[in-house]
């Protein structure tokens, strides 16, 4: 697996990219695909803004282990963001 985690050039490569980087289990790595305007929803459904907040969720997922597979139905788009 790669260090740089290139972006991907087109929005359906947001997928293989956020895999890809959950699989490294470097929480930098996920949060290097976040937007300064991102937005997490946690299970109860709160919406979470703050990056610190979002980067700890994430890290308690990843502490898991588990193995993260997805398949994109729909990817949204506006202006340059996936």
């Amino acid at each position: 697996m790669s260090d740089s985690y290139p972006l991907p050039t087109e929005p359906e490569g947001i997928v293989a990219s956020l895999l890809e980087r959950f699989h490294s289990g470097k929480v930098g790595a996920m949060m290097a695909l976040c937007d300064p305007e991102a937005v997490f929803i946690a299970n109860d459904g709160r919406t979470i803004t703050d990056h610190t907040e979002i980067a700890a969720r994430l890290k308690r997922d990843l502490r898991l282990g588990l193995p993260l597979k997805a398949k994109a139905r729909h990817v949204f788009v506006t202006g340059d963001i996936a």
